[in-house]
């Protein structure tokens, strides 16, 4: 997050709620900019395609453990996938020359 207003006042508290789900309350009597991977996402565009307005005492969740923790088994498995097809085209389970750099059993977690 990068606040952009220099009238931050009188700042901001962070909650962490649960296991791993942080919320940030802002304490200014002004409105704010800010950037947010999880807010991004919220709204539906790519990831610092937006800054979002923060209005005064407003209290809203700004990252949330479990959905980064899927988001990251996502991503693992895209490339671990991603791998299997790169060997399988080079036909000895290799990828880019570099031996074999994913067993297919292999789980990420």
């Amino acid at each position: 997050m990068i606040f952009t207003d220099l009238q931050i006042g009188k700042g901001i508290q962070l909650d962490l709620i649960l296991e791993g789900d942080v919320w940030l309350k802002y304490q200014s009597d002004h409105s704010v900019f800010l950037q947010s991977y999880y807010l991004d996402r919220e709204a539906g565009q790519a990831p610092e395609d937006a800054v979002h307005k923060m209005y005064p005492h407003a209290y809203i969740e700004v990252f949330d453990l479990r959905q980064c923790y899927k988001q990251m088994c996502q991503q693992a498995e895209t490339a671990q996938n991603a791998a299997a097809v790169a060997g399988h085209l080079a036909g000895y389970n290799i990828v880019l020359g570099i031996g074999p750099v994913i067993n297919r059993n292999q789980i990420f977690y």
